[in-house]
């Protein structure tokens, strides 16, 4: 055998794979600490791996295992009539060698398995491998629990196969595409497992999911559709080239630009949005429905405008008319375990589009603002003041300032510009508020609302600290003392991505005055709270009263995009990139460059009487449809009822309640 080198890449993808619910062995290691841990112990056991092959030495605990009898039938008092089962240490490295072997290599060691259990067992030659293997408790190097269940069509064993985490091959996901319907539950379950493992070959990778075309209906059809920006396409070809199934690598950057066209033309033809109230009643009867049916659905909305025959760069052909707008990820492939999508919902045509919903973090230089203002960038890293880009997790705009009963002033932005996403993730499935030890602001607890410490998730303080500009420590801003990542239960439950950040005394804000913007991309802002000297200020430090009609305008302020205006259209369910559905988010429709990468935690604004009154917080979204959080739903689900925005000008500006 050549030699070759054990990687962390490798070391991690089989962590990632082993089956949850098997004890532990000798080594006391359980599945489930491995699992959660592969990327950190990647590097030193892959140290330890290749220094055990370079060395020619293999640990002895490595050797031990427990023995357990298992009855096999007949008389259980015959010790004849139990087959040995060992239970090996999970940390070592067998997986790893046995695929870097020649098939030549493979069939050799197949061949001393086989020679191996015979002396064991004192069998003739003439008993099969599979035999011996179940005489001796040990495991073939190639055996194929796939194919004996899917040959049987025994959907229990399937399930059980899922549950630890045994990947398919190729022939299984043909097989298995054979056999079942391509909307099936069990099939879904077959292709997810297969997803999951194409997904963790690279971080660059945002999702996969497999899926076949419309048109290509065949045995074989199907292909697997990975998303990821073009930035990272190298690194993501490097890392699916030798994966066996079939690959359909999709850059989200190269969207189709339809709706993205349609929106740009619809709001050059009005100026006010209006629509058909059936629609709006048809998607509230069935947005739920459709979006657990197929998998790949962004967003489900309404226009008034219908799309024909789309060529990216020839003339638009609009057909005038409410109808039903469904964004999808990718057209034409429908995903497996998914139905295709109807052509009319409640005699209402059906506009199927595509348009991919992100997250608008992002990696931007801004300039230091002594006086911290709203508007400005600001990250979290693990490893403050390291300089190591890698420790950062994301780059976000600060949203706005408010202030506790003693007038400390915190800074608010989204969640998930500060955690990583297993903090993310566990604040997720735990769906409870979190709250620091040095909050001063009053939280009302909402009924059956839970609330738990924030060191619970992140017991490190360094680790909650907030900087602006850069991740060093002179710019260091504050720390998160209250967090809520849920992404709303049902389509009436609105979901919340929300932190609050209390200001270090260094770099309280001394003006309600936005940072620099580009006047180039400005428009009549005399109207809409900007001074004769082109300053632009949030002077009221109001949440608007009513909610949001549809055709409202509104306007944000980001650090990347800053000063960009766009129109409420409805509250709806957005399906981002990563899977995650975001329920009860306001739509808002604008040209594309509404919103970019960095921008997220911007509030968005309703313009009144020559001034601004907040609206809601923007989460993400596609390049012409955006989600933000309304603002009055952000207050309710974190308690923070009676809290007062910051205000300068006037003496009694924050005395004034909201």
């Amino acid at each position: 055998m050549e030699p070759f080198i054990v990687t962390p890449d490798e070391v991690e993808m089989v962590l990632k794979s082993l089956p949850l619910g098997k004890a532990s062995g000798p080594d006391s290691v359980n599945n489930k600490i491995l699992k959660e841990l592969s990327t950190g112990l990647s590097l030193p056991l892959a140290d330890l791996f290749n220094y055990s092959l370079t060395t020619s030495t293999f640990p002895d605990a490595w050797k031990e295992a427990y023995v357990s009898p298992v009855f096999k039938n007949g008389d259980r008092s015959l010790p004849g009539n139990y087959r040995p089962i060992s239970l090996l240490s999970t940390i070592e490295y067998g997986d790893i060698i046995f695929d870097n072997c020649t098939v030549q290599e493979k069939d050799l060691l197949e061949k001393v398995q086989y020679e191996a259990a015979r002396i064991v067992t004192g069998a003739t030659k003439l008993v099969s491998l599979h035999k011996l293997m179940q005489e001796v408790g040990w495991e073939s190097l190639e055996k194929d629990d796939w194919g004996s269940c899917l040959q049987s069509k025994d959907e229990s064993k399937i399930k059980e196969l899922l549950q630890e985490n045994i990947i398919p091959n190729s022939n299984h996901l043909n097989d298995a595409y054979r056999i079942f319907e391509p909307s099936s539950e069990i099939l879904e379950g077959i292709f997810a497992l297969a997803s999951e493992h194409i997904k963790n070959q690279s971080s660059h990778i945002l999702r996969v999911y497999a899926a076949y075309h419309d048109r290509m209906i065949s045995d074989s059809s199907y292909c697997f559709l990975v998303f990821t920006k073009q930035s990272a396409a190298i690194q993501v070809h490097l890392n699916v080239k030798n994966v066996e199934y079939p690959i359909k690598i999709v850059y989200i950057e190269d969207c189709s630009q339809e709706d993205e066209d349609v929106v740009e033309a619809s709001l050059k033809r009005y100026s006010q949005l209006v629509y058909v109230g059936q629609v709006e009643i048809s998607i509230s009867e069935h947005s739920e429905r459709l979006m657990k049916e197929t998998k790949n659905i962004t967003l489900i909305t309404t226009s008034m405008y219908k799309s024909r025959n789309y060529q990216r760069g020839k003339p638009l052909n609009l057909v005038e008319g409410p109808c039903i707008v469904i964004l999808v990820m990718l057209k034409n492939w429908i995903p497996i375990g998914s139905k295709p999508l109807p052509k009319k919902i409640n005699g209402i045509s059906v506009d199927v589009r595509e348009g991919i919903a992100v997250q608008f973090t992002g990696k931007l230089p801004t300039e230091k603002h002594e006086n911290v203002r709203i508007g400005c960038k600001i990250e979290s890293s693990v490893f403050p003041g390291s300089g190591n880009s890698l420790d950062v997790y994301n780059q976000g705009t600060l949203g706005g300032f408010i202030l506790d009963k003693n007038s400390s002033i915190y800074g608010f932005t989204c969640a998930h510009i500060l955690f990583p996403d297993e903090v993310l993730r566990q604040m997720q499935n735990d769906d409870q508020l979190y709250v620091g030890n040095d909050l001063g602001l009053t939280v009302e607890k909402m009924p059956g609302e839970m609330i738990s410490n924030l060191n619970k998730i992140v017991n490190c303080p360094d680790k909650r600290k907030v900087y602006q500009a850069s991740c060093e420590e002179n710019e260091y801003l504050g720390t998160v003392e209250m967090a809520l990542y849920a992404r709303g239960g049902t389509f009436d439950f609105t979901g919340v991505d929300f932190a609050v950040v209390k200001i270090d005394e260094k770099r309280i804000p001394n003006t309600t005055k936005f940072p620099y913007f580009d006047d180039s991309i400005t428009f009549n802002r005399e109207m809409e709270g900007a001074s004769a000297e082109r300053e632009f200020h949030f002077k009221s430090g109001k949440v608007i009263e009513e909610d949001l009609k549809s055709g409202e305008k509104v306007i944000k302020y980001g650090c990347k995009t800053q000063l960009t205006e766009g129109y409420f259209q409805r509250k709806c369910t957005f399906n981002f990139i990563d899977g995650e559905k975001w329920h009860g988010q306001c739509e808002i429709i604008a040209q594309r460059g509404f919103a970019k990468p960095s921008d997220s935690g911007s509030l968005v604004f309703k313009p009144k009487d020559g001034d601004l009154e907040a609206a809601c917080i923007l989460l993400g979204g596609t390049t012409t449809r955006f989600a933000a959080t309304h603002f009055a739903d952000v207050l309710e689900r974190t308690g923070l009822k009676d809290v007062k925005f910051l205000k300068f000008g006037d003496p009694k500006a924050n005395e004034d309640s909201m």
